[in-house]
């Protein structure tokens, strides 16, 4: 005979065999797989995308330092990745400057090249001057090793023209973004009388010169003033001022030619639209 508590029990197993064998639990557990499946998927995409970092970190680390420690130890042969990413960025700036470098040599290496150049700088940037004397100045910073140089356009005051800062090639220790001015002085070294010569000074600047830059067909005839910098005291240089001048002058010639063309090309298609419209 079975007890009355013994037929309960089988009537209560009977009832959670059914329970587990219900949609709603077939519905949970499938849940429940898809659930880890993702994890899963997840946690192995990311195990091999590690994995592919590691490696091109190696390989990093081979252009650009040796495969030791921070602190040089020979112990550990294990370079830091933010030790390895410093290493590459400071290469890749080197590498910028030597290309610069590059091609600032062959741009001077012969008059054709120059011209070659300055026609090329001219096309690219043609619409703005200031930005064309921009390149410019950034290669007479490379190539006569300025510390910095200024681009500065005249701006028409209510009855007089001012200068005012258009384009920089900055260095680090200049940062200063007063407005120049013009002074006629007595004693450069007089603090009391030329405040800029003492800021100049804290900046790390001991020389500094300006070429205006003019126009044969514009007047006023100064379109802008191009402003280097250095941290040595030099001496003048003839030679400098003269290849400087020779260059912006012919920059100038070059963009104001190609922008008469161009305002030529407009007029003989308004021109032409006109007498279309009017037969």
């Amino acid at each position: 005979m079975v007890s009355p508590s013994e037929g309960r029990d089988s009537k209560s197993t009977g009832t959670n065999d059914c329970d587990d064998d219900s949609p709603e639990r077939g519905m949970m557990d499938q849940e429940e797989a898809r659930k880890s499946n993702r994890r899963s998927n997840q946690r192995r995409h990311t195990h091999n995308s590690r994995e592919k970092l590691n490696v091109k970190f190696k390989e990093l680390s081979r252009f650009v330092a040796p495969n030791v420690s921070q602190s040089g130890s020979p112990s550990s042969n294990k370079t830091h990745k933010s030790k390895i990413i410093s290493d590459a960025i400071q290469m890749y700036n080197n590498l910028v400057k030597k290309r610069e470098a590059l091609e600032t040599e062959l741009a001077f290496s012969s008059l054709e090249k120059l011209e070659e150049w300055i026609t090329k700088t001219v096309e690219k940037k043609q619409e703005d001057l200031n930005e064309i004397l921009e390149d410019i100045v950034r290669v007479f910073c490379v190539k006569q090793e300025w510390i910095l140089g200024e681009v500065w356009a005249p701006e028409m005051a209510v009855d007089k023209v001012v200068l005012k800062r258009a384009k920089s090639v900055k260095n680090p220790c200049c940062e200063r973004d007063e407005t120049l001015f013009i002074e006629e002085l007595s004693d450069l070294n007089d603090p009391t009388i030329f405040p800029a010569g003492e800021t100049a000074r804290h900046s790390g600047i001991n020389t500094a010169c300006s070429i205006p830059v003019k126009s044969e067909i514009c007047n006023p005839p100064i379109l802008a003033v191009v402003m280097f910098y250095s941290g040595e005291a030099l001496p003048f240089d003839a030679a400098k001022l003269s290849l400087a001048e020779d260059v912006l002058k012919s920059v100038v010639n070059c963009y104001e030619t190609r922008k008469m063309f161009a305002q030529s090309n407009i007029a003989e298609q308004t021109q032409q639209q006109q007498d279309n419209a009017n037969p």
